[in-house]
């Protein structure tokens, strides 16, 4: 695969939830052995996000930075860590309010092959 960027902006409805922003992504299913970081904001507080990679839990059930742009590097990418092949990437937001919010998340896929 080399590298690859994933970078999605997404209005999480009110008192919903959306359980993978990634899916659809060409990048969302692993293909080679690889490095991930990834970086998250929120437009506003309220929402609720959790990072998955495989089966392996990067980030469990917590707000993102508030931030009214996509994810700054290096300050809003918290997130690295190894994936396999196979392994799925998901982002699992939540958004606890009466209003939508809009969610920022970049993924950076970097693979050695």
């Amino acid at each position: 695969m080399g590298y690859g960027v994933i970078v999605r902006e997404v209005s999480i409805p009110a008192n919903s939830t959306v359980d993978n922003i990634f899916s659809g992504s060409q990048f969302e299913i692993m293909t080679d052995p690889s490095i991930l970081s990834l970086g998250e904001t929120a437009a506003a507080t309220g929402l609720i996000s959790s990072l998955n990679i495989g089966a392996r839990l990067l980030k469990e059930a917590a707000p993102p930075v508030i931030r009214t742009a996509m994810p700054v590097q290096p300050d809003d990418f918290f997130f690295n860590a190894p994936a396999l092949p196979q392994d799925r990437l998901q982002a699992r937001v939540q958004n606890t309010t009466g209003a939508a919010i809009v969610y920022r998340v970049v993924a950076q896929v970097a693979s050695p092959g």
